[in-house]
């Protein structure tokens, strides 16, 4: 073999070496902060639901908005636990809360306190037990044009794949196609599904737009919605209005949603209505209270398999 191209084989497979070490080094250095505070971005997508909530949240713990101290914890206030009086118990039979005990915990806003995939995010609020394993994770992340949003969204559907509305529609437009004994050549773009940011929720006010990806342990939804915030130039005194997307991302232990679900489902058949649930988070896939055909679908469900 000619010498100067052994040497160059040589080389290469060195150079390949040298790479392949230098990114398991990476991987091998990395850390999950135990504390949370401004640039720790500490990985959602490594959430394993077992932190020490108290030393997590010791440095970012919002206590001028949210009635409680990591010494003194007050337990999460549910709408339907301030609301339930004997005149008013019909309508709000409607609200699904669960009983334990739980406490929510919430963080200052704060420049990359946590990043999912490459998004990073602001602002980060756990709900956990009565003995403080975290239940539930939430994520804000705030978007200022719709290129970036829709960037972030398409990282989303790369990783975790079809969403449950995609899943649904595709499960629809086969069924559609056998009845009608039809193939079509080309699967439609249900990635569209990301992208519909005025579709209406059933929030209190303004438009809601839901996705959900139901994971090995745990349920994602995310929520996007309008905000906006105002710039004021002290100098001038002249204000101006900026508004942006927000994406509120919800983490779930699955066993905690199922829980939920139950409960939602015991009560559809007991009080033969729609129901709605309310938590210091909203779960928008187990609300019928918005879409009265879901909430019918549902029924005629659980009837067959009772």
């Amino acid at each position: 073999m000619n010498k100067n191209l052994l040497f160059y084989l040589i080389f290469l497979l060195l150079l390949s070496c040298g790479n392949t070490n230098k990114t398991d080094s990476t991987k091998t250095n990395f850390k999950q902060p135990k504390v949370l505070t401004q640039n720790s971005k500490f990985d959602i997508s490594a959430l394993s639901f077992n932190e020490d909530v108290r030393l997590l949240f010791s440095k970012s713990l919002d206590t001028v908005t949210n009635d409680y101290s990591l010494k003194n914890l007050a337990k999460a206030k549910y709408p339907s636990q301030d609301r339930k009086t004997k005149e008013n118990e019909e309508k709000y039979r409607r609200f699904v809360y669960t009983p334990e005990d739980s406490y929510f915990l919430e963080s200052l806003p704060l420049d990359s306190i946590a990043v999912l995939d490459g998004i990073y995010c602001n602002k980060v609020a756990v709900e956990t037990t009565k003995n403080l394993k975290i239940n539930t994770f939430l994520a804000y992340s705030n978007f200022y044009t719709t290129k970036e949003l829709d960037e972030a969204l398409h990282k989303l559907y790369l990783k975790y794949g079809k969403t449950t509305k995609m899943k649904e529609q595709e499960r629809i437009d086969t069924e559609y196609d056998r009845r009608r004994e039809i193939t079509r050549d080309k699967p439609k773009n249900y990635e569209k599904y990301l992208y519909q940011y005025g579709e209406e929720g059933y929030a209190y006010t303004g438009k809601y737009h839901y996705n959900e990806w139901i994971l090995d342990d745990r349920i994602l939804q995310i929520k996007i919605y309008e905000d906006f915030e105002i710039e004021l130039d002290l100098i001038s005194g002249e204000s101006k209005t900026k508004n942006f997307h927000t994406i509120e991302f919800l983490f779930i232990k699955k066993k905690a949603y199922n829980t939920i679900k139950k409960i939602l489902f015991d009560n559809m058949k007991k009080y033969k209505h729609g129901l709605e649930i309310l938590k210091p988070y909203k779960i928008k896939s187990l609300s019928y209270e918005n879409n009265y055909g879901d909430y019918l679908s549902e029924i005629e469900r659980i009837k067959a398999v009772s």
